[in-house]
C-alpha cells in the first residue's frame, strides 16, 4: 500500500492527528533550516505513491502523544 493509499484510508480522527503532526513539523523544520530545507512537489509526489514513511515530516518521538501510525499512545504510569 502506498503513503497516498495509507493516507486515503484514514478515518477522519487519525487524518487530523497526521495532518496536525505534519504540519507542526514541516513548520519547525522550515523555521530550523532557515527557510530553505522544504519538500518540493517531485519529492512529495515520490513519496506519496512509495510504502515507506521515509520524511522527517512524518516522525514522531517518544514523548509524543501519538505513535508513527498516528494513534493515540497508551499513557503508561512512570
Amino acid at each position: 500500500m502506498s503513503n497516498g493509499d495509507y493516507i486515503r484510508a484514514m478515518d477522519n480522527d487519525r487524518l487530523a492527528r497526521f495532518l496536525f503532526i505534519w504540519n507542526i513539523n514541516f513548520i519547525t523544520m522550515f523555521l530550523e533550516s532557515g527557510f530553505t530545507k522544504t519538500m518540493n512537489a517531485k519529492e512529495l509526489r515520490e513519496w506519496m505513491e512509495s510504502d515507506k514513511w521515509d520524511c522527517d515530516a512524518v516522525k514522531v518521538g517518544d514523548d509524543f502523544s501519538f505513535d508513527s501510525d498516528f494513534n493515540l499512545k497508551e499513557k503508561t504510569d512512570g
